[in-house]
């Protein structure tokens, strides 16, 4: 990939830039997005089951 080293990571309301990163911070979102979802899916099951128990118990 032919980026350069610099590169804008967020825009301003006048869509200037406002903060800079290197260019692996364009793969950091993606990876994030997809890890998010799985632990919090895994955390929900959890949750749920817990839920599930105790409205059984009762």
């Amino acid at each position: 990939m032919n980026l350069p080293d610099i590169i804008p990571i967020q825009f301003g309301i006048t869509l200037i830039p406002s903060n800079w990163g290197s260019k692996a911070t364009i793969f950091i979102f993606p990876i994030v997005l997809l890890l998010v979802p799985t632990f919090m899916s895994k955390k929900n099951n959890k949750f749920t089951r817990e839920i599930n128990n105790w409205e059984n118990s009762n």
